[in-house]
């Protein structure tokens, strides 16, 4: 069986979410330990545009200069780290002078017909432009912190990555070192497969790394690792030969044994580095051994270094508990490591004392206390957060997870209801409504009443900004469908309330874009009434 490469799911459903909405600047970015940056700038912060999205385009086109758009959300954990180790830099903020700022916050009105346009569906979203609106690259949240700077840097004075995947295919030789780097730490994930599909990136990461061009041995291992990655992501690791094996073994050691390698794809190894090497090894081989010891190695060097963020440490956690697993299956951790899990918890959270640091990091710091069985302390946590937090709905999102895995249900629905009532914003407002829809539904469905007053709530919500349907609520509308009609079917007095409350949703629709996803989503959910 292969080892998850991501978080479960309500986590996946509240953490991975991507939006754009009007342009807002955030607060302050506070100063960290982790980040230290040495200088100052004319200013402390990043000069956000005033406007709205379309403004800020027209003004690109007008005088030429480019674009850097963050698409964020108060509540998300990545989000509030990188405003606490990047935009508070001032090699970062001196970057962004050279561009039209925009932030986008994700429950601004539009702001998921922007994210639907811009084919963002996770939070944070940090996509590059040219003055001509042709994307020059997407940044992800993992890269080291000098490299944020770097990137815009070297971005926009550049083609735009449709030209540069052109070029990879026809000729590397025509690549610029500064495209190189563009390529390899392009964020492929979150821009659904805008740039390339699937099949097409693989293709792609295979010829650049094969080309005698790469400018860098780092660079060349970087791609090599970006291709074996991608091929896990897709599912194509379940079958490989003995020389394949072999190869990605060899690239994987090479990888994990120069600091500036595993520094440079920290967080792609945290999530991404035991499912390859499950793949790579069989169980109890000293080739396996080896790959272990290796990751081993540099995730503690990674912890014991306080130049790289907090969040990038705290991971190394979950290799810790992830790698016990893949070695020993459900068998608890032994009492050292579980220990140690605490004590680098414990450690980081002390570290961690302004309101965007914490919302960055605590709920890593619960989630993997409760993976080692210590759900008390991880409860404790949470809730010790709700009274300072910027976004305390988001804590009671995990704390009715953790309770609905202990099996108790009444509590899970405490904190579920509780999220939803106090969350804000009406893109977020849908998102936890829907969640706390989806408790009911598997916890408590003969509860008609509060079945029946969360999906009036939602109808509300979507009457009074239909603008919030597209993109990330959109997904999880879809989402909602099966659960419903089963609800449904069960008792004629259910499916006839059901119908009668889709007659009144239908009447959002209209005021979708007809031509868009939301819209189809929209007419045709519960379809099968």
């Amino acid at each position: 069986m292969r080892s998850s490469r991501g978080l479960p799911g309500a986590t996946i459903l509240l953490l991975c979410s991507a939006m754009l909405g009007g342009c807002q600047q955030p607060p302050a970015p506070a100063a960290t330990a982790d980040a230290a940056p040495a200088k100052t700038v004319e200013a402390e912060e990043i000069h956000w545009f005033h406007g709205s999205v379309e403004d800020a385009f027209a003004q690109a086109r007008e005088t030429g200069q480019p674009l850097f758009v963050y698409w964020g959300a108060s509540w998300c954990p990545p989000c509030n780290q990188l405003s606490s180790t990047v935009f508070n830099r001032p090699d970062f903020i001196a970057q962004t002078r050279q561009y039209i700022a925009v932030h986008v916050d994700g429950d601004a009105p539009d702001a998921q017909r922007w994210a639907e346009h811009f084919g963002a569906m996770g939070y944070p979203t940090l996509i590059v432009f040219d003055a001509q609106g042709n994307e020059l690259t997407r940044l992800s949240s993992g890269m080291e912190l000098e490299r944020y700077a770097q990137v815009l840097d070297s971005a926009r004075h550049g083609r735009g990555m449709a030209a540069l995947v052109e070029q990879g295919f026809a000729d590397p030789a025509g690549l610029t070192a500064d495209e190189w780097s563009r390529l390899a730490w392009y964020a492929w994930g979150v821009d659904q497969d805008r740039v390339l599909e699937p099949e097409r990136r693989l293709a792609l990461f295979a010829r650049l790394r094969e080309s005698v061009e790469a400018p860098s041995p780092l660079l060349r291992r970087r791609l090599e690792l970006v291709w074996w990655l991608e091929r896990d992501f897709q599912g194509q690791l379940d079958m490989l030969d003995t020389a394949e094996q072999r190869d990605g073994r060899s690239l994987l050691l090479e990888v994990l044994s120069h600091a500036a390698d595993w520094r440079a794809s920290l967080t792609d190894l945290e999530y991404g580095a035991l499912p390859l090497i499950e793949a790579l090894s069989e169980p109890g081989s000293i080739e396996r051994d080896l790959l272990l010891q290796a990751l081993y190695k540099a995730m503690d060097q990674a912890w014991e270094d306080p130049a790289l963020g907090p969040k990038e440490r705290i991971l190394t956690v979950r290799v810790l508990i992830h790698g016990h697993r893949l070695e020993h299956g459900d068998a608890p951790l032994p009492a050292a490591l579980a220990d140690e899990v605490r004590r680098r918890v414990k450690q980081i959270l002390a570290a961690a004392k302004t309101p965007h640091e914490r919302q960055a990091l605590v709920y890593y710091a619960a989630w993997y206390l409760h993976e080692i069985g210590d759900d008390e302390t991880a409860l404790a946590t949470l809730e010790a957060e709700l009274k300072t937090a910027i976004a305390p709905y988001y804590y009671m999102s995990y704390l009715a997870e953790i309770e609905q895995a202990r099996g108790n249900a009444d509590a899970a629905l405490k904190w579920s209801g509780r999220a939803f009532a106090t969350a804000s914003g009406s893109a977020t407002r849908l998102q936890w409504g829907m969640a706390h829809l989806h408790a009911l539904l598997e916890l408590s469905p003969d509860d008609r009443t509060a079945i029946e007053g969360v999906l009036r709530e939602l109808q509300r919500i979507a009457a009074e900004s239909p603008g919030s349907l597209y993109q990330r609520t959109r997904v999880r509308l879809e989402r909602l469908n099966t659960p419903l009609l089963h609800w449904a079917q069960a008792d004629a007095q259910r499916s006839q309330w059901l119908r009668d409350w889709r007659a009144r949703w239908l009447q959002v629709c209209p005021a979708l874009d007809a031509k868009s996803a939301a819209a189809k989503t929209c007419q045709n959910f519960l379809a099968a009434l």
